[in-house]
């Protein structure tokens, strides 16, 4: 009996032991994988971060070195200067620019060869090898100086003399007139007129009154005096000086007057023209002529090519080649044998021939 009591009470246990144990209950998620996900996806996107700026550190510091390599270090490409002189300001500055240069006006300068805007002058020279972005300095015509033309009515030779040497012009042509009511010698009409813009150096011609007992002007002696001093002379008393011829000699110094024509005392008209025999020297051996070329340039377009050639028996010479502004009085000295020719061109054509 004790021993069937004791057994009895075990068996729903052991029943409910086995119920629990055949049953498959839900397990309840640990704390510590939630926050190992978050430590996880933490590290990855700090990863990311530090690639990324490493990049970009990486990505500037290549952009950054190029530049300075081709700021301070890299060779620029060499390159040919090539030739502006002559041409216009704007055409060398887009040829400059084309090939790499710059352009830089150092100054201008007025000048009777070179047209307003035309290079005159560059540095480098054409030819020379330089590196790219290289400045080309270039000096730039400013045209011709121009000066305002005085009054001269009424005025003396003398008083005309100076007063075209203070406004930088020459004495042109002199003609005598004679003008009623007017018994003085003096200027009574001019060409170019008063308050007329010419480049420096023109010549102005001038009309001058006879006066009532005057005929003409008694030729000084010049001879003796040096070719600078006598051109002055010459100037001063109303006469032109034409031809100069420089021949050799031992008797008088180089650079003085041998001889003249017309001669001393002779009696001639206001504007004459006067020749020259120049010494030059003894060493020389043989006999040079000097004659101013008088040249109007034709209308038609902007420039005209202006040339002259000397012609001798030692062949041909270009003693002058430029462009000319349409329009300008050309003022040239040229220089040669006896006998030579000089020959004037525009535009290709012939339009002048003298003998010196």
């Amino acid at each position: 009996m004790r021993g069937s009591t004791s057994s009895a009470p075990a068996e729903p246990k052991a029943a409910e032991e086995k119920k629990d144990s055949g049953a498959s209950a839900p397990v309840p998620a640990s704390p510590g994988s939630a926050v190992s996900v978050l430590r996880f996806w933490w590290k990855a996107l700090r990863f990311m971060v530090l690639l990324f700026l490493s990049t970009a550190t990486i990505a500037f510091g290549v952009v950054a070195g190029i530049t300075v390599y081709r700021t301070y270090f890299a060779v620029p490409e060499e390159i040919e200067v090539p030739v502006i002189q002559g041409k216009d300001l704007h055409e060398a500055n887009r040829m400059l620019n084309s090939m790499g240069l710059r352009l830089r006006l150092e100054e201008g300068k007025y000048s009777n060869k070179f047209p307003e805007e035309i290079v005159i002058s560059q540095e480098p020279a054409p030819g020379k090898t330089v590196r790219q972005e290289r400045e080309v300095l270039a000096v730039v015509s400013l045209g011709p100086e121009l000066m305002t033309v005085p009054d001269l009515n009424g005025k003396s030779l003398r008083d005309v003399d100076i007063i075209l040497a203070e406004n930088k012009l020459t004495m042109g042509s002199v003609k005598e007139v004679e003008k009623e009511g007017v018994k003085t010698i003096q200027v009574v009409s001019q060409k170019p007129k008063a308050g007329s813009k010419v480049r420096r150096g023109t010549p102005i011609n001038i009309e001058v009154n006879k006066g009532a007992s005057v005929a003409g002007v008694v030729v000084p002696d010049w001879s003796g005096k040096n070719v600078a001093t006598a051109k002055a002379l010459i100037a001063k008393v109303g006469l032109r000086l034409g031809r100069i011829s420089w021949s050799p000699s031992t008797a008088v110094q180089q650079g003085f007057v041998i001889k003249q024509n017309p001669p001393y005392g002779a009696e001639v008209a206001l504007g004459s023209e006067v020749e020259l025999e120049i010494s030059a020297g003894a060493a020389s051996d043989r006999m040079l002529v000097q004659r101013q070329l008088d040249l109007v340039l034709p209308k038609g377009s902007r420039y005209h090519e202006v040339r002259v050639v000397l012609v001798s028996g030692a062949g041909e010479e270009e003693v002058y080649h430029a462009r000319q502004v349409v329009g300008d009085h050309l003022y040239l000295w040229v220089s040669g044998s006896a006998g030579s020719d000089v020959e004037v061109y525009i535009n290709g054509n012939m339009v002048k021939r003298d003998r010196l």
